[in-house]
């Protein structure tokens, strides 16, 4: 069984603008991460109660959370690994 994945409003704007073949190598990448979300993902410290985690495409960065008993990974934010951590630090 997969899991579905959820975009949020932010990140498929921030998703929009970047190249097409980045897009392309995101979508694919999430594709993969349907069947085993846990395989290539980065648990973020300093974060609250919900774990957030960042999963690497190149040098682009995807900040996500993972809800097992709904089955869904939602996609908070999507950006350049150099600028994309900054809220995140603890």
């Amino acid at each position: 069984m997969s899991y579905e994945v959820i975009y949020t409003n932010k990140s498929l704007k921030q998703l929009k603008k970047l190249p097409e073949t980045v897009i392309e190598d995101i979508i694919n990448s999430l594709t993969e991460l349907k069947n085993d979300p846990y395989s290539n993902i980065k648990r973020l410290k300093g974060i609250g109660k919900q774990p957030i985690y960042s999963h690497r495409v190149g040098g682009y960065r995807v900040i996500l959370t993972i809800e097992n008993n709904k089955m869904l990974i939602f996609i908070v934010e999507v950006g350049n690994r150099k600028t994309i951590y900054r809220k995140y630090q603890s």
